[in-house]
Order: structure tokens, then C-alpha cells, then sequence
């Protein structure tokens, strides 16, 4: 009784790597498009490989943050989306404002970056390097008033 192969995504990728080559050295250039065909296949086989070995367990942390999401970081968001009041000081020629409006909230300066500690869900990073805290007690309508 014949056994059925089970062909894996290195046999794809080598023989992607040996059709171009040949195709190349044949000049058969319309047959390029081919090999890429293969090289392609071998990529999609070598992730659905991954991700099987995730799911049985075995999975390294290479196949893990390709497929679930980082912690989410604080990146620096330009004032740009904001509307600003009580502007306080300027760094690095960049100014500083108290208060800053999103289309859904309100966020008072906390300090810079290197004063505050460790940063929540309630805090955004602003250019160049300041911290600001959400307000959930000012309503959008109404002016905030300096937290004591």
C-alpha cells in the first residue's frame, strides 16, 4: 500500500531556490513567475507549520508575536489631534499645555516622561516626551477646572 507524503514547507523553498536558478541559466524567463509561485506556496506552508506547532505546544516566542498582540506601548502622539488650552511652558520649542481635547475627552498634564513612573491605560504620550492623564469627571462641553 503507497504512503502518502507529507511534503513540508523546506521542500517548497528549496525547490523554489533550484527552479530559478534552472529557469535562469535556461533563460526561460517566462517561467520565473513560476519558481515565485513556489516560493510563495513554501512561505504559507512554512507559517501554517507554525502555527500548528503553537497549537500542539511547541510553539517559540518568534511564532507568538507574530500572532498575538504586544502589550500596548505608549507612543508618541503629535498635538496635532488635539485642541490645546493653558499653554504652560515650551520644551525642546515644542509648547506644553495644561489641558488637552480629543473628540472624546478631556487630559490634564501629568509631567514629563522621565518624572512619571510607570504609565496606565489612563495616560497618552504626547511630543516631545510629556505625559497627560485622562479626565473622566469634565465632561466635553464644559471647561476643565485645575485638579488640586
Amino acid at each position: 500500500m503507497p504512503t502518502k507524503t507529507k511534503w513540508d514547507s523546506r521542500f517548497f523553498l528549496t525547490g523554489a531556490g533550484v527552479l530559478s536558478v534552472m529557469f535562469m541559466l535556461d533563460g526561460d524567463w517566462l517561467l520565473l513567475p513560476l519558481a515565485l509561485a513556489v516560493l510563495l506556496w513554501g512561505a504559507r506552508q512554512a507559517d501554517s507549520e507554525r502555527v500548528a506547532r503553537l497549537m500542539s505546544g511547541e510553539g517559540d516566542a518568534d511564532a507568538l508575536s507574530m500572532l498575538f498582540e504586544p502589550r500596548r506601548s505608549h507612543s508618541l502622539l503629535p498635538l496635532d489631534h488635539f485642541t490645546c488650552r493653558d499653554l504652560m511652558f515650551y520644551r525642546a520649542g515644542w509648547p506644553v499645555y495644561r489641558f488637552l481635547r480629543s473628540s472624546r475627552c478631556w487630559f490634564e498634564f501629568v509631567g514629563e516622561r522621565e518624572q512619571v513612573g510607570a504609565l496606565t491605560e489612563q495616560h497618552i504620550l504626547v511630543f516631545p516626551g510629556v505625559v497627560y492623564c485622562k479626565r473622566e469627571d469634565v465632561a466635553l462641553d464644559e471647561a476643565p477646572a485645575r485638579q488640586r
